[in-house]
């Protein structure tokens, strides 16, 4: 995900002004285990803390799309009645794709202030 969000250029470096509040940020460290709880891999994720944020101050709207199970009942009917073939889409880069209205800027952790190049593979 991190490569597709460089690549669609969904990120900046911006002079800090007055004017422009900030999201934090906070670093998320799990560990993968395998089948018998051994460590399979480690991964980290940068959360941006954006529940700190204030309605009416640093926004001013919210939207969470969530399907009514009726219409979902309804088409998986259908598709048994047919024998349909069902499909799966799991959209893990979709929020890339949508246009916002204000813009967003995010405190950049202290240890990447000191990097010069960060890469991501």
């Amino acid at each position: 995900m991190v490569p597709n969000y460089f690549r669609m250029n969904g990120t900046g470096r911006v002079p800090r002004g007055t004017a422009n509040r900030t999201i934090g940020c906070r670093w998320n460290f799990t560990k993968k285990r395998g089948q018998h709880g051994r460590v399979v891999c480690y991964k980290a994720r940068l959360v941006a803390t954006g529940f700190k944020q204030k309605y009416g101050v640093d926004f001013f709207e919210t939207y969470s799309p969530v399907a009514n199970m009726n219409p979902i009942w309804i088409v998986l009917s259908v598709c048994a009645v047919y024998t349909c073939r069902l499909e799966h889409l799991d959209p893990n880069t979709a929020f890339l794709n949508s246009d916002l209205k204000d813009r967003v800027y995010m405190d950049v952790p202290l240890v990447l202030r000191t990097l010069r190049t960060m890469r991501v593979s």
